[in-house]
């Protein structure tokens, strides 16, 4: 698979020191979204966008 998202929202929330647990709360499942960070699966956009949102406002609140 050629989609770097999950590579990218990983990096970002280990970066942000942001547990697996917390960023995929309200999402999707914490093992979910480990399939998408380590490019297991592809969600749809709905997830992706969500999971953006979430880490660009854990981004304002530690910057």
């Amino acid at each position: 698979m050629n989609d770097y998202r999950g590579l990218l929202i990983k990096k970002q929330r280990k970066e942000l020191d942001i547990s697996l647990e917390a960023l995929s709360h309200g999402v999707c499942s914490p093992s979910y979204l480990s399939k998408i960070e380590n490019n297991i699966l592809v969600a749809n956009d709905d997830i992706y966008n969500l999971l953006f949102k979430k880490l660009t406002k854990f981004l304002i609140i530690f910057s």
